[in-house]
């Protein structure tokens, strides 16, 4: 850090200069540009939707593992892991986008669209 508390980029000694994040800023960091072009009720149904989804590979998933039996079975339980620990990578993220979208549409509604959004929309 700089002496007055600003961050310094340890390449080149200079201040880093952070923009304001605004809505638009956040929702271009956390989306693809083809959840973009959805409606926020659309995304919050989609990212719910896969979410649900989520949750019952994983049901399914521990069923399986808890059903099988065998000579087989020591495979069934290794294969369960692995795509266990796929669902504990995906379930985590898509959480997290809900959150900020949750969050972004609450604050739209108590503030109203930002500048960059209304040009960006027009």
């Amino acid at each position: 850090l700089a002496a007055g508390g600003e961050p310094t980029d340890p390449l080149t000694g200079k201040a880093v200069v952070r923009s304001a994040a605004s809505h638009a800023q956040l929702r271009r960091e956390h989306f693809s540009a083809r959840e973009l072009s959805l409606s926020s009720h659309w995304l919050k149904t989609q990212l719910s939707g896969r979410l649900l989804l989520w949750l019952g590979a994983f049901i399914a998933i521990l069923a399986g593992m808890a059903a099988s039996g065998g000579e087989a079975r020591q495979y069934i339980v290794a294969i369960g892991a692995i795509c266990c620990s796929a669902l504990f990578v995906l379930v985590p993220w898509d959480a997290a986008r809900l959150q900020v979208l949750l969050k972004m549409s609450r604050a739209e509604r108590a503030v109203g669209p930002s500048a960059e959004e209304k040009d960006n929309s027009a």
